[in-house]
Order: structure tokens, then sequence, then C-alpha cells
């Protein structure tokens, strides 16, 4: 498995809003060299467990960011009331820091307000779940009793600041106008998806189905690729499970790219 490409790619993704969402602050870095992968961590199996130590080995490789503490579960006696994900100290701001990596595509028709049409390949989850989320469980934490006694055991008395790093790879329909995008960071949009009526635009095309540790990285030519009919014998079992794979193309003049196939 290869770690080092993985980290890159989640070091390089864009953050999905570039300043402030719906009150939301992204933490804003200055980008660095990436360094060579390297920890003494078990690799977890999990994308988002994944990312988070990827992310945790970069701040520490930066020189504005002193990493206090993470992965700070939360309890009243046994009951967990939730979990922290970063506490760093940036620019001498304290920083409560939640991180998210997400893939969304955009469904225009489910809503006017665009926020609400970003859902997760397989549509069980969502932009504006996620949002609400951070808003009412994620940042509030912050003000409980029992997070107050952890920070005072770090000598940590002043009002912390909330942010996010909130990275990820957008994908929308074909025929979507890229000025039309609104809120978010167009440069964090990756590539199209595909529903299965639109299957055939690929078929002069060499497909390659990928598994899940792949989408965090730039496609290239190092894999099996499938013709057409193949590819569309394999993806067609894919969909009938409801399950909406990342797919690389390269076409007819070699380029490459990334994209969804959608079973909705």
């Amino acid at each position: 498995m290869n770690y080092q490409e993985q980290f890159i790619g989640v070091v390089n993704t864009p953050n999905l809003w570039l300043t402030n969402l719906l009150g939301i602050e992204q933490l804003q870095l200055v980008h660095e060299n990436v360094i060579a992968f390297s920890t003494q961590k078990e690799i977890p199996f999990r994308l988002g467990k994944r990312v988070e130590v990827f992310i945790s080995e970069y701040l520490k490789s930066l020189n504005n960011i002193s990493l206090i503490a993470e992965n700070i579960q939360i309890f009243k006696g046994k009951l967990t009331i939730g979990e922290i994900d970063f506490i760093i100290k940036h620019l001498n701001e304290i920083i409560h820091l939640e991180l998210s990596y997400k893939f969304y595509l955009l469904n225009p028709k489910l809503n006017d307000n665009q926020i609400d049409c970003w859902v997760g390949p397989n549509n069980k989850d969502s932009l504006r779940l996620k949002l609400d989320r951070i808003l009412t469980k994620q940042f509030p934490i912050i003000n409980h009793a029992q997070t107050k006694e952890y920070l005072n055991s770090l000598n940590i008395n002043e009002k912390l600041t909330q942010k996010v790093l909130f990275k990820g790879q957008l994908f929308i329909p074909l025929n979507f106008n890229l000025n039309k995008l609104k809120y978010l960071n167009k440069e964090a949009v990756y590539g199209y998806y595909y529903n299965h009526k639109e299957l055939d635009l690929l078929s002069k095309s060499k497909l390659y189905i990928t598994n899940k540790s792949e989408w965090l990285i730039t496609p290239n030519t190092n894999v099996s690729w499938l013709s057409y009919d193949s590819f569309k014998n394999k993806i067609e079992e894919i969909l009938s499970e409801n399950i909406s794979p990342m797919i690389w193309i390269k076409n007819s003049k070699g380029i490459l790219s990334k994209a969804f196939v959608v079973w909705w």
C-alpha cells in the first residue's frame, strides 16, 4: 500500500470552502513542501481514520503549528460526551480544530439552495448534515464542563477559537456550468459523475474501477485498464448493489481523469 501517495493526495486536497461558510471558519494554512510520510502509528483501514493520521503528521511538520492534543475523548462517568479532533496553537491562537475529508456530488435537482444539493456518492450523507453536525454537536462540546476540566489539565484557561480543516473532492454533473458553483471552492472540483444512462459516453475510453484507498490519489497509468465492454459488465454488478464507485478514465488521447458512477 503506497501510503506516501495517499498522504500527498490528502495534504494537497483543497479546502472545501475558502474562508467562512454558515459561520464555520476554515483554518488557513500557508502551504509548505509535503514531507515524506512517516509515522509510528498503526495505519487504520477506514479511510476517515487514515486521513486523521495523515493530517496529524502534516500538522506536526508545520513550522507555525503546535499540536497540543488530538483524538480527545470527553467522558462524563462512563458516558461518552463526544470527541475533539485537535487542539493546536497557530500564530499565538489556541484553536479547537475539527477535521473533515469528504467526497460530495452535486445533485441540482434536490433544492434551490446549492448547499443542500451536495450528497455523498451513495446518497446517504450530505454537506448540509455535516455542517449541522459541526454547529450543533462538534463545536458545542468545547463548552461542556468535562471539556473545561480537560483543558484546565493542559493549563489552557483562555477561550478557544473554533475552526475546521474541511477538505474534500467535489464531482459535478456532466452538463453543469462550473461558473454557477456557489459557496464552495472551484479548486475542489475533481471531475464529473455519470449515471447508468450516460455510461456509453465512455465507450472509447479505457477504464479502471478503484478501491477506496485510491480515492485519495491522483490517477496514474500503473493499473490494469479495462475495455469498455469489460468495464460495463463489472460496473453494472456494482451498481445493482446500490454502490457508487470511483473510476479512473483514460480517454482516446491518453488524458487521465477521475469520476464517479452513481446508482441513483
